[in-house]
C-alpha cells in the first residue's frame, strides 16, 4: 500500500554553502591525494569530518599529550594526523640501496645549510628531527674536503703569501 504524496509531506530544506580554500605544500597535496580513493578533495572532506568526529575525549587525550610533550594541542593532534596518514600512503620502491638514499640526502641537507638554511626548516622539508639535521651537518663539516688539514694548510699558505710585502 502506497500513501498518496501531498506537499505537506515533503520537507526541504536549503542550505547556506561557504567554499574553503586550502593552500598546501605542492608534496603535501601529492601524499595527501593519495591517502583517499577521491584524491585530494576527498582526502580534505574526510579530513574535516576526522575533525568533527575527534570530540571532547579525544582532544583530551591530545591536550594530555601536547602537556606531557611540551607542544600545543594542535601540534599533538596534526602529529597524531600525520602519523595515520604516514602509515597509509603509499611507500616509493626505489632499486637504490636506501644507504645511498640517506647519503644523498645527507648531502643534500649540508649543502644547503651551507646555503644558509635554517635547521629548523631543514628539519620539517625533510621530515627528521633538528638534532638529526645538527648531527649531518656536524658530519658533513667534518668530512668535507675544504676542511681536511691539507685543505687549511694551502688556505693559510696562500694567506701567508698575501700578506708577505713584495
Amino acid at each position: 500500500m502506497t500513501l498518496p504524496t501531498h506537499p505537506s509531506n515533503h520537507t526541504t530544506a536549503s542550505f547556506e554553502t561557504h567554499s574553503l580554500t586550502i593552500e598546501l605544500p605542492l608534496e603535501v597535496a601529492d601524499q595527501l591525494a593519495q591517502t583517499h580513493e577521491d584524491g585530494l578533495e576527498g582526502a580534505a572532506v574526510a579530513a574535516l569530518q576526522l575533525w568533527l568526529k575527534i570530540g571532547e575525549k579525544h582532544l583530551g587525550i591530545a591536550k594530555g599529550y601536547a602537556l606531557a610533550h611540551g607542544i600545543s594541542t594542535h601540534a599533538a593532534i596534526r602529529k597524531a594526523i600525520a602519523k595515520v596518514l604516514d602509515e597509509k600512503a603509499p611507500r616509493i620502491a626505489t632499486t637504490e640501496p636506501l644507504k645511498k638514499v640517506r647519503a644523498s640526502r645527507d648531502a643534500d641537507i649540508y649543502r644547503r645549510a651551507m646555503l644558509g638554511i635554517k635547521r629548523k626548516q631543514l628539519a620539517q622539508d625533510y621530515g627528521i628531527s633538528e638534532i638529526r639535521v645538527h648531527q649531518i651537518i656536524a658530519l658533513g663539516k667534518k668530512t668535507d674536503p675544504k676542511n681536511s688539514p691539507e685543505a687549511k694548510n694551502r688556505v693559510a699558505e696562500v694567506l701567508r703569501d698575501w700578506d708577505d710585502p713584495l
